[in-house]
């Protein structure tokens, strides 16, 4: 249900980016779709366009390992050298709400929208997970092996995360009033170096028993959101 509602939530502002309510009112009946899309794009009325512009991604490492991530670029001799540490602290330090935030301005903008609608709709914290490289297609492994090398859980509480959030929910559903929701966000749960990937709670020392990593990751991925990286 939360899978299917973050895809859902995702596409919805894909949709609603570029034909905010607040522009409805300046549409020409006479004129088709894309003439009206059109003219709102020209103005700089997307709602994606508005987030770039008072909030921006600064990090150019995080913009370039995008394209390798989601855009079947080649990475880099330089790329490939990153440690896990180096690339966690280089998102941690920038204010993207995930990874994937990095592709473009429509991405961004939508993953602002969903995490804010998961955690109303589901109370579903988000996690950025960045891991050492290793081999998903051993059927020995366990989740145990595989330790976390930097690693964030509920980024919708950092201020300036939350702003951007905030933004985003504001023009496509201004009618919501997310208020009290934004004041109850607790600060990110910073997730200790080296704790394993069987754990599920990063907010005490909890742990399942060795399993296959591969059953944890679906048991995971039925849970909560989660973006994982390997370097």
């Amino acid at each position: 249900m939360v899978l299917t509602s973050a895809l859902f939530y995702h596409e919805l502002a894909h949709a609603n980016d570029c034909m905010p309510l607040s522009e409805h009112a300046h549409l020409v009946l006479t004129n088709s779709f894309q003439q009206n899309l059109a003219d709102i794009m020209n103005r700089g009325q997307c709602v994606h366009q508005r987030l770039v512009e008072q909030f921006p991604l600064t990090s150019t490492v995080w913009q370039g390992l995008a394209k390798v991530l989601y855009q079947g670029e080649t990475s880099s001799a330089e790329q490939r050298n990153y440690t896990p540490t180096e690339v966690g602290m280089e998102f941690g330090a920038d204010i993207a709400q995930a990874t994937y935030s990095f592709t473009n301005g429509w991405e961004d903008t939508a993953m602002a929208f969903d995490s804010v609608m998961l955690k109303y709709s589901f109370d579903a914290d988000g996690d950025v997970l960045i891991f050492s490289n290793f081999d998903l297609s051993s059927d020995d492994i366990t989740c145990e092996q595989v330790q976390i090398k930097w690693g964030q859980r509920g980024r919708l509480g950092d201020p300036n995360v939350m702003a951007r959030s905030q933004l985003v929910i504001t023009a496509m559903l201004p009618e919501l009033d997310l208020d009290d929701f934004y004041a109850a966000q607790p600060e990110p749960i910073q997730i200790v170096p080296g704790t394993s990937f069987c754990t599920l709670d990063y907010s005490s020392t909890s742990t399942d028993t060795f399993v296959p990593i591969k059953e944890t990751k679906q048991r995971m991925i039925e849970k909560l959101m989660t973006r994982e990286h390997q370097f």
